[in-house]
């Protein structure tokens, strides 16, 4: 691992948030077609997109510096890096909502969680109102 110094080279800060980047896309893309597979896989190498940001963010706590240049190119692949977040984080959070539905979907009534009360004995579960037949005339 390259150490921080004082040289005017940056390239190393860009190359992490250029890594951080490529891994984000590589999940995104995987997440595309959201099996749980792919959601597995992608846990590692979100952890190493995290490694990348937290590497940086401890060069930047202590005092980095960076000339205008520099500056303007990181902050640009920085925007390019919260886009990929944000489509990754959309992309996560559809595909928990489509597999917590599909899980409500094929649950049987033997499956489905116990309700316990406050002091943790068990509680009949509310009754649904629809299911009752209301006859009129």
């Amino acid at each position: 691992m390259k150490r921080w110094n004082s040289t005017p080279d940056t390239k190393w800060e860009l190359d992490k948030v250029k890594q951080a980047r490529r891994i984000l896309d590589k999940v995104r893309l995987k997440l595309m077609c959201p099996s749980i597979q792919a959601m597995d896989s992608s846990t590692a190498e979100l952890a190493v997109a995290v490694d990348c940001l937290r590497t940086l963010e401890v060069g930047f706590a202590a005092g980095r510096r960076l000339t205008p240049e520099w500056l303007r190119l990181l902050e640009h692949e920085m925007m390019g890096l919260r886009r990929e977040l944000a489509d990754v984080n959309l992309l996560l959070q559809n595909a928990g909502k489509f597999y917590q539905g599909w899980a409500r979907l094929i649950a049987t009534a033997d499956d489905a969680p116990a309700n316990y009360g406050v002091a943790g004995k068990p509680i009949p579960p509310p009754t649904d109102p629809s299911s009752k037949v209301v006859a009129i005339g």
